[in-house]
């Protein structure tokens, strides 16, 4: 939406548009018009135990050399998908969240 554009992340907090527990309610299937609770919680923590792979940006190489084993990926040209999936194209500067500022408590 083009009006997000130049919201800060307090903006958008503070919303209709914001849902808490979003990624919760993503993992355990719970309904926006549902309640949260430890329950759905400690779902969505077996879900990303049994499910998620994760990779760390800052250690990209590795990350890349780690997706290869577990997907059982082979690059057919040199550093294939080194330079495919590290390209960053996504990347964007952020502010620091500091601790005890609106957006530190909003998280």
């Amino acid at each position: 939406r083009k009006k997000w554009k130049h919201w800060a992340f307090a903006d958008y907090a503070k919303s209709d548009y914001y849902m808490a527990n979003w990624m919760v309610r993503q993992l355990s299937g719970t309904m926006p018009n549902e309640d949260v609770d430890e329950t759905h919680l400690e779902k969505a923590k077996q879900v990303l135990r049994r499910k998620i792979l994760v990779g760390i940006s800052s250690q990209w190489e590795e990350t890349i050399r780690q997706f290869k084993y577990y997907f059982g990926w082979e690059d057919k040209t040199p550093f294939c998908s080194l330079n495919y999936i590290g390209a960053k194209s996504n990347a964007n500067d952020h502010p620091r969240l500091e601790r005890g500022s609106e957006n530190w408590n909003i998280v």
